[in-house]
């Protein structure tokens, strides 16, 4: 696959062994505060897309009793197609290597999910030509060892400037319309329907990427519904970015449950992202579905001088003078935070970015 797809916002697919898959998200890079250089980050999964009808059987029981689904829900072929990703056989202990910056990196062994994480120190003279008008710069690998002589592109990785202004972006209810306080809203939006994007939040962030932003988004959602929110931010041309989504076996806990506890996993990628870039502004956008204006207030509060402002879609119809924000924006000024109207959308041409 082309490692183009990386600006679809889609995985990339890797073929590994006896029929394995190895799928590369989207990922970013930041300068090394301390060699020079840059450290990246390689993200993947590796998994055998192959079902079992015993273990469909028994996640079906489980959202049966969760969801409460009739017969002909549970036949749907968009229920079948969201729920064909839990059902492969993640492979753990996978290991293999990659060519990234014309060095050759050996990569940790899949964890328990089939997911693999690390990141990498490459030197500048490793680097590709970049196009001279690119505001940022990227960062092709390619597997290596998938048999003799060969090599296969896999993916490229967004290399982000020390400088500049970066979006951490919620998914669901902020550019997704997902309904997460209503959980059979919530299970059917994620499971049964069709993906829908909310109103002009395409173009509020398509307006700020041409004014040189960089973007990450957030969300509570496993990497099993990577590839229908990837479609979502392709169909309706949300800004390219990093992605981070949630590991999930159905072993662990329950779905639902998992798709609604969102706080800790979330501020953990923001700090990352803010530690990550110190010199870059952040303008943090999210819903008042569940926490999102606590959390973000509290960055706002620990991160003062990177937090430029924070925006907040309205889902719920609450006053922006109730005792909630009141309560969340504390020690927050007034003029760093935006509460918005889920419908009206985002007007990022007076956001002046």
């Amino acid at each position: 696959m082309s490692v183009n797809a990386f600006q679809r916002n889609e995985p990339l697919v890797s073929v590994g062994r006896a029929g394995e898959t190895i799928t590369f998200f989207p990922t970013y890079g930041c300068r090394n505060p301390e060699g020079g250089g840059w450290k990246v980050t390689v993200h993947g999964w590796v998994y055998r897309p192959k079902e079992s009808s015993l273990r469909r059987a028994a996640v079906l029981s489980l959202l049966r009793r969760a969801a409460r689904l009739d017969r002909d829900t549970i036949a749907s072929v968009t229920l079948k197609g969201r729920l064909r990703p839990f059902l492969f056989d993640n492979k753990p202990g996978r290991r293999f290597s990659i060519e990234l910056g014309q060095v050759i990196h050996d990569l940790p062994a899949s964890n328990p999910h089939g997911h693999f994480q690390v990141t990498l120190d490459i030197a500048d003279d490793s680097l590709p030509p970049q196009p001279a008008a690119s505001p940022e710069k990227s960062l092709p690998f390619f597997v290596s060892g998938q048999g003799e002589g060969e090599s296969s592109p896999a993916a490229e990785i967004r290399l982000i400037g020390e400088e500049g202004v970066s979006i951490i972006s919620d998914i669901d209810d902020t550019i997704k319309i997902s309904e997460v306080t209503n959980r059979g809203e919530l299970f059917a939006n994620t499971f049964i329907r069709d993906f829908r994007a909310a109103p002009k939040m395409a173009d509020a962030y398509r307006h700020w990427a041409n004014a040189g932003a960089s973007f990450h988004y957030v969300s509570a959602s496993p990497w099993q519904l990577f590839d229908p929110l990837s479609e979502l931010l392709a169909d309706q041309r949300f800004p390219a970015g990093s992605v981070h989504l949630r590991n999930f076996r159905f072993k662990d806990r329950s779905l639902i449950e998992f798709l609604t506890d969102t706080d800790v996993a979330k501020r953990k990628v923001a700090e990352k992202l803010l530690h990550d870039f110190p010199r870059r502004q952040f303008v943090l956008v999210g819903d008042s579905g569940e926490r999102d204006p606590e959390m973000y207030a509290g960055l706002a509060r620990d991160f003062s001088a990177q937090v430029r402002h924070i925006y907040i879609r309205n889902v719920t119809g609450e006053q922006r003078d109730c005792d909630r924000f009141k309560q969340a924006f504390h020690a927050v000024s007034d003029e760093k935070w935006t509460l918005f109207a889920a419908e009206a959308g985002l007007d990022a041409e007076a956001t002046g970015l």
